[in-house]
C-alpha cells in the first residue's frame, strides 16, 4: 500500500517479552479489569518496568493489541499518522487501504487536514475490524508537546469507536489529551509510580529471578517501605552494581533501616554548620528563607539553601519562581527522627519559633500543627477554638478532626465549644456516635458553666444529627429544646435552630411549616451577617419549596446559595446545592442540562472527599438514566450510591434508593425483585416516622404490583397521593395521581381514570411538571390511548412523553425496526440473524449467547459464573477483559441491545426477541407433561423429538454444557421413547421403527429401545429381524458395559423367536 516503505516495521512489532523479566501479575490484572475504558495510562519515570508491563499485558490478552514505539522522530504529524495506521494493519491486513490513500492526498496536516482524516480513520475501523482490539503508544512523552499529534488523539479518544481502547505510556501524565473530560465520563484509568514500585513479595522473585539472591522476607519489607521507588532502578542495575549494594547495605546498617543507613552516611560527611541547619530546617513542610531565618533565628538561610541544592542534599526547589524549598520525604523524614531523638528540647523549641511565625503571619492553622508537635496542647486547644467556626465553614473537617485527636483529653474538655465544633466534623463525616459523644461531654461543661448559648447549641446538633439518621421527630424535639433557650443566647444559634426545625417538619411532611421555619433561618442568619450560613439556609428552603412545586423561586434561592458557596471555597456544601439545582432541571425535564450540573456537583463532592453527597448525587443521575431507558446506568449509579451511604445516618436516602430501584425493577419486569425493594422502603419509611417516606413507599409499591394485580396497586396508589397530599408533597402526588389513572384503567374503571389522567396533566401543568410525567408514560399507555379517543387533549402531553406513549396514540405510528435471531444449539451452535449464520468464526462468542439463553431459564447469569463457566483457569481481572471484548463481538454482530447487563447480571435479551431451539424443546416437554388430553402430550412430544438434533452445543466443548447435555438427553429419550412406543401400540410399525433407530442413535444401550425394535419386527413377521436385534444388542451391552441383556430382554427374544409374535 502507499507509504508502508516508510514505516520502520520495527516499531510497530511488539517487544519479544524477556524470559528474565518478571511477571507482575496485580499490574496485569488491572489493566485487564479496566479494558472497557477509553484510555488507559501506564506513566512512571524511566525503570519502572512500564514497557515491559505491557507487552506481557500483551501476550496474555485474548484479542489483538497492535503497537507502536515511539520516538522522537514522531514528532512530525506525518511519521506519526503513518505509523499509527500502519501498527493497526499490522493486526488487521485489510484494514487502511482508505485512510492511507487519505493520507498521502493531503498536502496539509494542519486541522482542515485532520478533521478529515480522523473521521475516515474512524469510519474505516467500524468497517474492517469487527473485534475489539486495543492500540499501545509506548513512550508518549517523546511526542506529547506536538500540538498536531495530541489534537489528533484527542479527537480519536473523542470519536472512536468503542471496540478499541487506547493504552498511552510515558514519563508523565499526558497532560494535553482530554483525562479530565473522560474521568468524568468513567473512561479512564491508570497506573502511576506508586502502582509500579516493587511489593516486597515481588522484590524477592526479581532478585531471585535475576541474581539468585535469596533476599528474606524482612529485608524486602525494608526495601519495599523504607525507599520511595528507587529500588527498582537498583535492581535493574549491573549485577556487581546489586551485590555490592546489598552487602554494603546488609553489613553496614545493622538494625537501622536502608535509608537511615545511606542518609546518616551523607549527614555525617556534612560540616557541622551544615548538619545545624539540617536538623533545623526539617521541623518545616516547605520552606523559605525569610521562614528559616525566623526559625534558626539567623539571617543567612538563603546562601545556605543554595548551598545544599549544589550539593544536592534532597531538598527540591517549588513553583516557577523557586521561592520555596522542600526536602524529600525520607530524608527529612531521617533529619526530623534524628532531631527529635538526640535533641527534643531543641525540637520543642523550633517549633514554638514556627508557631509564633505563622500566627505572626495570622496562618492559626499553621501555628497549630507547630504547636501540637512542640507539645502545646492547651495553646494550640485556645487557638483551635478561635479556628473551628471559620475551619467547619470552609470544610476543613477532617483537618480539625486530626487536630482534636492529638489533644489530650483533659484539655479538651476544658474547651467545649471546641467539642461542638468537633462534632460537627464527626458528623459530617459519617461518625455520628462519636458526635453525639462529644456533645454529650460538652453538655456537661456547659451546665457547670451555666450558658445557655452553649447548650442551645449542643440541642441544635443533637438535633442535626438526628435529622441526619432519619430521626425527625427526635430531632424536632431537640430543637424544641433550644427554642426554649432562644432568649438568653444569640442570633446566629437561633437561626441555626430554625434551619435544623425546619427541615426536620420537612421531611416530616409538614413543608409549610418547614418553609416557614426555614424563611426565619434565612432572615436570621443575613441579619447577623451569617453569608455562609444563610447560603445553607437557602438550599434547603429550596428543597422544599421545591417539593411544594414553586420550582422558579427554589431555584432562585439555589442560586445565589451557590454564588456565596463557590466564594466560600466550600466543595462540599457546593456539591448539595449544585445537586439540588440539577434535580429541578430534571424534574423540568430538561435531562442534558440536569447531567451537566450533576457532573459538576459530583467534582465538588470528590474535592471535598464527601460520600454522603457522592451518594446523593449518584442517586439523582441514576433517576435520569432510569427515566431515560439506560437502566443498566441507572442501577449501577443507584449502586454505588446505596453502597457509600450510612443508613443510621442518611435514613431518607436510603428509603429513597430503595423506592426508585423498585420502579426501575418495575419498568424491567421484574415484579417480585420490584416488590421486595418497595416493602424495604416501607420499612424504612414506618422506622423514621415519616408520612412523606410512606407516600414515595406506597407509590413504588403500586408500580410493582401494577402489572400483576390492578387492584392492589389502585390501593398502593390511593394510599401514596393521600399522604403526599397531606403534606403538601405536591410534585409526588401528582405522580402517584397519574399512575393511580393508569391503574384504574387496567380495572375497567374507565371514567375514574381519564378523571384522575386529567387531574394529573392539570396539576402538573400548573407546578411546571408535565415533562417530569413523561417518564411515567410507559405505565400508561392504554389510558392515554382512551384519553385520545374520549376526545381529551392529551397530544401535547403525548408529543412531550416517551415515545412508548405516543405509539398507543398514533394511529400509524412509524414500524419499529426487529432483528430475527435464531438459536441452534441442539447438534451444534448456529447463530442467526434474518436467516444467515453469524458468529462463525468465534466459538466462544457462540458459547456466550448459549449459556446466556439457556442459563437459569434465560433469566441471567451472573458475571462470576460466565468467568468460572467460560474460563474457568483464567484470573478474575483476565475474564473481566475476555468478557468485555466478547460482549462487544456479539453486539457488534448481532444488536447493540442483544446483551444486557444490571444488578451483576449478563442477559440475552434483544428487543426485537429471539427464537431458540433449546428453550422450544424445554417448553414443548413441559406443556406435554401438563397436557391433560393425550393427543394433546403426543402433539408436543413429537414436535420436541423432531426438534432434537443431536447433543447441546455439540461442536462446543465446555464443562459447563455436560449437565445441560445430559438433562436435554433424557428429556429426548423420554420424548422418543413416549412417541415410538404410542405408534408401535397404534400399529404403525414403520414409524416406529424409524423412531426407535434414531433412539438407539442417542443411546445404543437402552434396552427398551432395543425391545420395541423386536417387537416391531416380529409384528412384520421379521424373525430374522428380531435375532439380528437380539445379537446387536448383546455385543453392545457387552462392548460398553460389559453386562449381558436384562431377563426382560432374554424372555422377550425367546417368546418372539418362539412365538413368531
Amino acid at each position: 500500500m502507499p507509504g508502508l516503505s516508510l514505516v520502520k516495521k520495527t516499531k510497530i512489532l511488539i517487544p519479544r517479552r524477556r524470559p528474565d523479566f518478571l511477571r507482575r501479575q496485580r499490574l496485569i490484572d488491572f489493566l485487564h479489569s479496566r479494558i472497557d475504558r477509553r484510555l488507559l495510562l501506564v506513566s512512571a519515570p524511566a525503570g519502572y518496568g512500564k514497557t515491559t508491563l505491557l507487552v506481557d499485558f500483551a501476550n496474555d490478552t485474548n484479542f489483538p493489541v497492535c503497537w507502536y514505539s515511539l520516538d522522537s522522530g514522531a514528532q512530525e504529524p506525518r511519521v506519526f499518522l503513518e505509523h499509527f495506521i500502519a501498527c493497526i494493519q499490522q493486526r488487521f491486513p485489510e484494514f487502511g487501504a482508505r485512510t492511507v490513500a487519505m493520507l498521502d492526498s493531503l498536502a496539509d496536516l494542519g486541522e482542515e487536514g485532520l478533521n478529515p482524516l480522523l473521521i475516515s480513520l474512524v469510519n474505516e475501523i467500524l468497517d474492517e475490524i469487527p473485534e475489539y482490539f486495543a492500540i499501545v503508544l509506548d513512550d508518549f512523552h517523546l511526542i506529547e508537546q506536538s500540538t498536531a499529534i495530541t489534537r489528533f488523539i484527542t479527537g480519536f479518544l473523542e470519536d472512536a469507536p468503542e471496540n478499541c481502547c487506547l493504552i498511552v505510556a510515558g514519563r508523565t501524565v499526558p497532560g494535553r489529551l482530554p483525562i479530565v473530560t473522560l474521568a468524568s465520563k468513567q473512561q479512564v484509568a491508570g497506573l502511576g509510580s506508586n502502582d509500579l514500585r516493587f511489593t516486597p513479595d515481588e522484590i524477592q522473585a526479581l532478585v531471585r529471578q535475576m541474581y539468585d539472591v535469596q533476599l528474606s522476607a524482612e529485608d524486602a519489607r525494608a526495601l519495599a517501605q523504607d525507599t520511595e521507588g528507587w529500588i527498582t532502578g537498583i535492581l535493574l542495575s549491573t549485577h556487581s552494581l546489586w551485590q555490592g549494594l546489598m552487602e554494603g547495605l546488609i553489613r553496614g546498617r545493622g538494625t537501622m533501616t536502608v535509608y537511615d543507613y545511606l542518609a546518616s552516611e551523607v549527614f555525617n560527611r556534612q560540616d557541622p554548620k551544615v548538619q545545624e541547619f539540617l536538623l533545623a530546617t526539617s521541623i518545616l513542610e516547605d520552606m523559605t528563607p525569610e521562614l528559616c531565618d525566623a526559625v534558626l533565628e539567623t539571617n543567612n538561610s538563603w546562601a545556605m539553601l543554595n548551598l545544599l541544592e549544589e550539593r544536592n542534599l534532597f531538598l527540591n526547589r517549588l513553583g516557577a519562581e523557586g521561592q520555596w524549598y522542600r526536602y524529600h520525604r525520607l530524608f527529612q523524614g531521617y533529619l526530623v527522627s534524628r532531631l527529635q531523638r538526640e535533641e527534643p528540647g531543641r525540637f520543642a523549641a523550633l517549633h514554638r519559633r514556627a508557631a509564633a511565625y505563622w500566627e505572626g503571619k495570622n496562618d492559626l492553622p499553621q501555628a497549630i500543627s507547630h504547636l501540637l508537635a512542640a507539645g502545646e496542647h492547651s495553646a494550640a486547644a485556645q487557638r483551635m477554638e478561635r479556628v473551628a467556626s471559620a475551619a467547619i465553614a470552609s470544610g476543613r473537617h477532617l483537618w480539625l478532626m486530626q487536630c482534636y485527636e492529638t489533644l489530650p483529653a483533659d484539655i479538651s474538655r476544658q474547651h467545649p465549644w471546641l467539642l461542638v465544633h468537633s462534632a460537627k466534623a464527626y458528623a459530617q463525616y459519617g461518625q455520628p456516635d462519636m458526635a453525639l459523644s462529644l456533645l454529650d461531654t460538652a453538655e456537661a461543661a456547659f451546665q457547670q458553666a451555666h450558658d445557655p448559648k452553649g447548650l442551645a447549641q449542643v440541642a441544635v446538633q443533637r438535633g442535626t444529627i438526628f435529622r441526619l439518621q432519619g430521626r425527625y421527630r427526635d430531632g424536632a424535639e431537640q430543637c424544641a429544646r433550644a427554642a426554649l433557650l432562644a432568649s438568653q443566647v444569640d442570633t446566629p444559634t437561633v437561626a441555626e435552630m430554625e434551619r435544623c426545625w425546619g427541615i426536620c417538619l420537612g421531611q416530616m411532611g409538614q413543608l409549610q411549616d418547614s418553609v416557614e421555619h426555614l424563611q426565619r433561618a434565612l432572615q436570621l442568619h443575613l441579619l447577623s451577617g451569617g453569608e455562609f450560613n444563610a447560603a445553607l439556609a437557602r438550599t434547603d428552603l429550596a428543597a422544599f419549596l421545591e417539593r411544594m412545586g414553586q420550582l422558579d423561586e427554589a431555584l432562585a434561592q439555589l442560586e445565589k446559595s451557590a454564588a456565596v458557596l463557590q466564594r466560600a471555597r466550600n466543595p462540599g456544601e457546593l456539591a448539595n446545592t449544585l445537586n439540588s439545582m440539577g434535580v429541578i432541571y430534571y424534574y423540568r425535564g430538561e435531562y442534558d442540562r440536569a447531567r451537566a450540573t450533576l457532573q459538576q456537583a459530583l467534582q465538588a463532592a470528590h474535592d471535598a472527599g464527601s460520600g454522603r453527597w457522592t451518594a446523593y448525587i449518584l442517586t439523582g443521575l441514576g433517576d435520569i438514566e432510569r427515566d431515560s431507558g439506560n437502566s443498566a446506568e441507572a442501577l449501577d449509579h443507584y449502586q454505588k450510591a446505596f453502597a457509600l451511604l450510612d443508613q443510621k445516618q442518611e435514613g431518607f436516602l436510603a428509603m429513597y434508593i430503595r423506592a426508585a430501584q423498585a420502579e426501575l425493577h418495575a419498568a424491567l419486569g421484574e415484579a417480585l425483585r420490584a416488590q421486595d425493594l418497595a416493602r424495604q422502603a416501607s420499612e424504612l419509611a414506618e422506622a423514621h416516622r415519616s408520612s412523606y417516606e410512606q407516600g414515595l413507599a406506597s407509590t413504588a409499591l403500586g408500580l410493582a404490583w401494577l402489572d400483576r394485580d390492578a387492584e392492589q396497586a389502585v390501593r398502593e396508589f390511593q394510599k401514596a397521593a393521600t399522604l403526599l397530599q397531606e403534606n403538601g408533597a405536591m410534585r409526588d402526588m401528582t405522580r402517584a395521581v397519574f399512575l393511580l389513572g393508569a391503574a384504574l384503567e387496567r380495572t375497567g374503571a374507565h371514567e375514574q381514570a381519564l378523571a384522575r389522567l386529567q387531574e394529573a396533566l392539570t396539576q402538573a401543568g400548573k407546578l411546571g411538571y408535565r415533562t417530569a410525567l413523561r417518564a411515567l408514560a410507559r405505565w400508561a399507555k392504554p389510558l392515554l390511548a382512551r384519553a385520545a379517543q374520549s376526545g381529551l387533549d392529551v397530544a401535547d402531553f403525548v408529543q412531550e412523553a416517551a415515545p412508548a406513549a405516543a405509539e398507543a396514540v398514533a394511529e400509524a405510528a412509524p414500524p419499529v425496526e426487529s432483528h430475527s435471531i435464531r438459536l441452534l444449539g441442539l447438534g451444534g451452535s448456529r447463530v442467526e440473524l434474518d436467516g444467515e449464520a453469524v458468529l462463525t468464526k468465534w466459538s466462544k462468542a457462540r458459547e456466550l449467547i448459549f449459556l446466556l439463553a439457556t442459563q437459569n431459564e434465560g433469566r441471567g447469569v451472573l458475571r462470576d459464573e460466565i468467568y468460572q463457566s467460560l474460563w474457568p483457569s483464567d484470573t478474575e481481572h483476565k475474564s473481566y477483559g475476555n468478557l468485555y471484548t466478547l460482549v462487544y463481538r456479539v453486539r457488534r454482530l448481532l444488536t447493540n441491545d442483544c446483551v444486557q447487563f444490571e444488578d451483576n447480571t449478563y442477559r440475552f435479551a434483544p428487543a426485537g426477541g429471539y427464537y431458540c431451539d433449546v428453550t422450544e424443546f424445554q417448553a414443548l416437554i413441559r406443556q406435554a407433561q401438563a397436557a391433560e388430553d393425550a393427543d394433546e402430550a403426543l402433539a408436543c412430544y413429537e414436535k420436541a423429538v423432531a426438534l432434537y438434533k443431536g447433543d447441546f452445543l455439540a461442536d462446543i466443548t465446555a464443562e459447563w454444557t455436560l449437565h445441560q447435555q445430559t438433562a436435554l438427553r433424557d428429556l429426548f429419550l423420554m420424548a422418543i421413547a413416549r412417541v415410538a412406543n404410542h405408534y408401535w401400540q397404534m400399529g404403525n410399525h414403520e414409524v416406529a421403527i424409524a423412531l426407535t433407530h434414531r433412539w438407539l442413535q442417542e443411546d445404543p444401550t437402552d434396552e427398551a429401545a432395543h425391545r420395541l425394535l423386536m417387537r416391531c419386527f416380529a409384528a412384520q413377521g421379521n424373525i430374522g429381524g428380531v435375532r439380528r436385534q437380539y445379537q446387536l444388542c448383546e455385543q453392545i451391552l457387552a462392548r460398553e458395559l460389559q453386562v449381558e441383556p436384562d431377563p426382560e430382554t432374554r424372555e422377550l427374544y425367546a417368546r418372539l423367536t418362539a412365538s413368531g409374535e
